[in-house]
């Protein structure tokens, strides 16, 4: 190719490039007002997680990223900051995470019971008892029966049982999971055998067919 052709399709890239920038420039410069892109938001409340490096830094965080939560009207980003506040210590973390827990939608709810258990918040052990028992959101029900799995606390005892008790297999295969973790005990998936000992019955009854199976996984 002669230096005259390279010269030529050079002129023609960068055109292409300078175009397109500038379709991206008036398309951000069309922009109403005061609008912000998801992305952009999401940038910046990472920024501010990151520079929490003490206690003083992580309560202006917990402080902005609560203010942001409250007057976000996506839940995805609503959820997404939850997830974010995890990266916080879980005393700073909280604030945000209580708010997800208590949101009308469920995804955002679920990401607050993932991230109650990964911190292991305690004070959270009465919201998800009350989420596991009283959500009419399967997801958000499994979550918190997972979630509950971290506290040996006897309001989360109390719950799994009643999860236990439930005619859904997969419930009760959750209940298990996390009564395992939080009793120590193993009665196999033999329900009539986990709820002998919760209720404290010395002579357990043998196992019978009333056992919580593993949940078909969907295709």
């Amino acid at each position: 190719m002669s230096l005259l052709a390279y010269l030529a399709v050079g002129a023609c890239l960068c055109g292409c490039r300078t175009g397109f920038l500038s379709v991206q420039k008036k398309a951000r410069q069309e922009l109403p007002p005061g609008i912000v892109l998801p992305r952009e938001k999401i940038e910046k409340w990472r920024e501010l997680v990151n520079s929490a490096k003490d206690s003083g830094s992580a309560a202006t965080a917990t402080a902005r990223l609560q203010e942001a939560f409250q007057g976000e009207d996506d839940p995805q980003l609503r959820a997404e900051l939850v997830r974010l506040a995890g990266s916080l210590p879980p005393e700073a973390a909280w604030p945000i995470v209580e708010l997800g827990l208590r949101d009308e939608n469920p995804d955002v709810q679920v990401q607050a019971c993932r991230m109650v258990a990964k911190a292991k918040m305690a004070q959270a052990v009465g919201s998800l008892a009350k989420l596991a028992e009283e959500s009419s959101n399967q997801d958000v029900r499994q979550a918190a029966i997972k979630a509950l799995g971290q506290f040996k606390d006897p309001v989360a005892i109390q719950a799994l049982a009643k999860a236990l008790r439930d005619r859904d297999p997969a419930i009760q295969y959750l209940a298990i999971h996390s009564l395992r973790t939080v009793t120590g005990q193993d009665f196999g998936y033999d329900v009539a055998q986990w709820l002998a000992f919760l209720e404290g019955r010395q002579n357990p009854p043998q196992p019978t067919r009333a056992m919580a199976t593993r949940p078909t996984q969907r295709r």
